[in-house]
């Protein structure tokens, strides 16, 4: 005990691990709350890491309405509001312009509000306001009328790009807010590992809204989806609040805060976030192939299985990919990421591959084999998804390193260091985003298959063949080549924060 209260009192005033200031505690206080109880060492670790819990509040609990959206839209297009690949197709056509010009969009906004003010805090918590609000829209009841022929292109057009504007305005945004408050990849992945936490608690959000949902009867999940949006409205206020504290506003940075080009700092990319590109790219295409369309898959091969079964499911196999990422945090420490994510898209090849074969060989009705499927789907997808932050903030500090190396021959040198990390971001989305096109069209023609909406069971077993085994197989092969081929880093990156 005499060594552990020197210790104590050595860690008295230390800071928090990522690097913020701890508030100064007596030491003999200190002893006694950690030999007094677990719920006060509970309240210790909690007060000792204030800054990186609010932050994985706001990005977890603040936006769990958007969860909802993400799962149950296009089985709510589908099924209640009867749209047809048509419609999807058309609207979708449109959106791909919309989703290029508003990750532009975004990045500017992010990077120019922080050139002025300084701290992404307020537009993080504004955007993701309006974020959470929409998020009921596709889910209002509307006449047979309202939704057919170019109205209900039009609607369907709205919602999602409503929601896919708040999304690259707060993805941007929170990405170079988590820059600011991690200090090194180690720090993003402490980041991680408590925002996976709070993370698996969305489960319980999207299990229930799952079993509240019926395409002929909406008003129960309807009640229960405004309850989480008033709640997750509380969030944002009480955490831009508190990150206010930590993180104030600063002065400009230079009297000029005109941002780069997009062209000119798309040519000033390093090679590893050009890499990056590709891969999340073949990651966003089978994200949305999975992600929208699980509950609709969920619904068509576990025709025969009870609700209680298929919600339990639906929970379960959003739990597994969070707590599957929140223990691959420890390795990710210990080792660096880039072998965590080598091995992820080696297992989603090898996994891919013998599902595929015991499909073929014990046929597509064998429900083990299909919820399995479903698992390596969304494991798959949510570890990368998981540690896309940790990735990005890696490949920010490779740029800042960049510019600071080069200096005034960097062709960023005359505008300010904070046109870096939302622009990246946004530039990452403005390659990335017309794949969620891709993925979207791809899940509804699985769906859609005739004009009457239904498909004989051989072409159904061989659609969800593709949709559950094909693409994870084929973006997971690819994905593992320009991770081990092309990628530059080994083990740690090496960029240092300037």
């Amino acid at each position: 005990m005499a060594a552990y209260s020197q210790r104590l009192e050595a860690c008295a005033t230390e800071t928090t691990p990522l690097g913020h200031c701890a508030h100064i505690v007596d030491p003999n206080k200190q002893k006694a709350v950690v030999e007094d109880s677990i719920s006060k060492r509970l309240w210790l670790f909690i007060h000792n890491n204030d800054t990186e819990l609010t932050f994985t509040v706001l990005t977890t609990l603040a936006t769990a309405p958007t969860l909802l959206f993400g799962n149950l839209h296009m089985a709510s297009f589908l099924n209640m509001h009867h749209i047809t690949l048509t419609q999807v197709a058309s609207a979708q056509l449109i959106f791909m312009i919309w989703n290029i010009l508003n990750d532009i969009l975004a990045g500017y906004w992010s990077d120019a509000h922080a050139a002025r003010y300084g701290s992404r805090v307020g537009l993080v918590c504004g955007v993701q306001i309006v974020w959470v609000v929409t998020t009921v829209f596709p889910f209002v009841p509307m006449t047979g009328s309202a939704t057919q022929g170019l109205a209900g292109t039009g609607y369907y057009f709205l919602c999602i790009s409503i929601q896919d504007l708040c999304l690259s305005l707060v993805g941007a945004a929170r990405g170079a807010l988590a820059n600011d408050i991690a200090s090194s990849e180690a720090d993003c992945v402490h980041l991680k590992r408590l925002n996976t936490i709070l993370g698996n608690a969305e489960a319980v959000v999207t299990m229930a809204g799952y079993a509240l949902w019926s395409a002929s009867s909406p008003w129960p999940f309807l009640i229960f989806l405004n309850i989480v949006v008033v709640a997750a409205v509380i969030c944002n206020l009480w955490c831009a609040a508190r990150l206010s504290r930590y993180l104030p506003r600063k002065p400009l940075e230079a009297a000029d805060s005109t941002l780069p080009p997009m062209v000119a700092f798309l040519r000033s990319l390093p090679t590893n976030a050009r890499v990056y590109v590709a891969i999340s790219a073949l990651h966003a295409m089978h994200c949305v192939a999975w992600g929208q369309f699980a509950v609709p898959l969920i619904e068509l091969l576990m025709a025969d299985t009870a609700k209680t079964w298929r919600v339990l499911l639906l929970g379960g196999l959003s739990g597994a990919g969070g707590v599957v990422a929140f223990l691959l945090t420890w390795p990710a420490e210990r080792t660096g990421l880039y072998g965590v994510i080598l091995w992820t898209f080696r297992a989603k090849v090898v996994a891919a591959t013998t599902l595929g074969f015991f499909l073929l060989v014990l046929g597509f009705s064998n429900k083990l084999i299909i919820c399995a499927s479903m698992l390596l789907n969304e494991v798959s997808m949510a570890i990368l998804v998981g540690f896309h932050m940790v990735v990005m903030v890696n490949l920010m500090d490779e740029l800042a390193t960049e510019r600071h190396e080069a200096g005034s021959a960097h062709a960023l040198a005359a505008y300010p260091k904070a046109c870096g990390p939302s622009l990246l971001v946004a530039s990452t989305g403005l390659l990335v985003k017309p794949f969620h096109s891709a993925g979207t069209v791809l899940g509804t023609a699985f769906f859609r298959g005739s004009s009457s909406g239904t498909l004989e069971e051989k072409t159904a077993q061989w659609r969800g063949l593709a949709l559950l085994v094909a693409v994870p197989l084929v973006t997971g092969a690819l994905q593992w080549a320009l991770w081990s081929r092309a990628l530059t880093v080994r083990g740690r990156w090496s960029g240092q924060r300037h």
